[in-house]
């Protein structure tokens, strides 16, 4: 009644393997196998390790994001979130992120990203949802890699859609606080111009200039584009902006599908996941060994289009059918 017996011909004789010794056998080839088409595709995959995945919040965008972090890499993922009321300076989550020896610091906003620079010293870093994380990073001795994804999107592309849904209007306005948008203004600048758009700024200095920088664009623009400025973008602006719209039938490029819902023509997002994933990449390559920029930004590389068709009706603006067939997102 002994197990089956499976004879591998050896130069020096006959070798008998038990069954299991013969799936073992199989396995270890397989495994090699595979290993060499890895090798071939030249996939790098984060080896055996741990990643802390350290969160300003629990967001849903952010946890998508981590979800797409793990899908991209094998490493052990640490989630943490920043305990503003029982721990404001971070001590305790930076001692137990500590503890663990990990390998990698997954950053999701601005506060871990503080965090993580000014705690938690010498560990590579990845980050995503900071605006603006030059500020944060500064120009710092640090010789650490800290890489990752932009909040921004590109306003070539913003524009670039809104020339596909409505042709015909090239007259853009766009209000902004020269303080804090100067380098997005300029990358519109030029894409307006290659688009064949007159683009007609108005700057302001604090909050209060905001509603009355809008009407002073009246009669000289068919659309506003807004842009990720915060002393621009307020409730109480919103809330005007979208009123001068419907009444002078000028359309808004919005900075997000959250500003579709409200009235916006349309907007492109990026996907959290997609975030992660990209975020992943970056992990998997550092851990590895591959060399890249120390401060490496990228643009998100996955955009999503929303469009409200409503706002569209009442503005009388026409959408082809095939591009509302291309929007992630479409009100009506």
């Amino acid at each position: 009644m002994g197990g089956k017996t499976y004879v591998h011909h050896h130069m020096n004789g006959h070798l008998k393997l038990s069954l299991r010794e013969w799936r073992d056998f199989v396995a270890a080839r397989l495994r090699l196998v595979l290993l060499l088409l890895i090798m071939l595709l030249g996939y790098t995959p984060c080896y055996a390790s741990d990643v802390a995945a350290i969160k300003d919040r629990n967001l849903r965008p952010f946890k998508e994001a981590v979800e797409g972090f793990e899908a991209t890499t094998t490493a052990d993922i640490h989630v943490y979130i920043i305990d503003m009321k029982r721990d404001p300076t971070g001590k305790k989550l930076t001692r137990t992120v500590k503890k663990k020896k990990v390998d990698m610091i997954y950053a999701l906003g601005s506060k871990a990203l503080k965090l993580a620079i000014d705690k938690l010293k010498e560990i590579p870093i990845v980050f995503s949802y900071v605006l603006k994380p030059e500020k944060i990073i500064g120009d710092t001795d640090d010789k650490r890699t800290i890489a990752g994804i932009s909040m921004l999107i590109p306003p070539g592309e913003q524009l670039s859609a809104f020339k596909i849904i409505a042709p015909t209007l090239n007259r853009i306005g766009v209000v902004y606080d020269s303080t804090k948008s100067n380098e997005l203004i300029k990358k519109a600048r030029s894409s307006a111009q290659e688009l064949g758009i007159t683009l007609v700024e108005k700057t302001i200095s604090n909050k209060e200039e905001a509603v009355s920088a809008v009407y002073d664009l009246k009669g000289q623009i068919d659309c506003v584009l807004m842009l990720p400025d915060t002393t621009f973008v307020t409730a109480k602006t919103m809330k005007h902006l979208l009123l001068f719209s419907f009444k002078n039938n000028i359309p808004i490029i919005g900075l997000s599908d959250k500003y579709v819902k409200q009235g916006a023509l349309l907007a492109l997002s990026f996907n959290n996941r997609e975030v992660g994933k990209q975020a992943g990449e970056i992990a998997s390559k550092i851990i590895s060994g591959e060399d890249i920029p120390r401060n490496l930004y990228l643009d998100p590389r996955s955009l999503e289009l929303s469009i409200n068709k409503k706002t569209a009706d009442k503005l009388g603006i026409s959408i082809q059918e095939s591009v509302l067939k291309t929007a992630h997102q479409v009100y009506e």
